[in-house]
């Protein structure tokens, strides 16, 4: 399946449901901090300590289980985004895909981009 179909699925199925993604790399240590503040101002984004807890704007923790194969100067991080509907996520993760990117954030075979869809009302069918 390529980009335009998952979009236009997401879209055109997931109308009525939200939708979350999380997106493991590694970052830069040194400009972390500008990281963060340049997330800020593309969504409402908050750098939070490890939890699991489901939020109304996306947040970045670090990922310590990205940690064995992490390149020199940088650490395993996470940006979890809120549920979302699928226009507005995809707004909002092609701003902050763009940031990461302007970072220099890296991605190996140890990272995921994981979605999370709601599924009230569907069937295994």
């Amino acid at each position: 399946m390529n980009q335009i179909t998952a979009m236009n699925i997401a879209r055109n199925i997931m109308v009525n449901k939200t939708i979350g993604v999380e997106i493991e790399c590694y970052v830069p240590r040194a400009t972390r901090r500008e990281l963060n503040q340049a997330l800020a101002r593309v969504v409402d984004y908050n750098q939070e300590n490890w939890n699991t807890n489901t939020r109304s704007y996306w947040k970045g923790i670090t990922d310590g289980s990205l940690g064995a194969r992490t390149p020199n100067g940088y650490e395993g991080a996470e940006f979890i985004s809120p549920p979302l509907k699928a226009r507005d996520l995809f707004d909002q993760l092609e701003a902050v895909l763009k940031v990461l990117n302007d970072f220099g954030a890296k991605v190996r075979k140890s990272c995921g981009f994981h979605v999370h869809c709601d599924a009230k009302g569907f069937t295994p069918k």
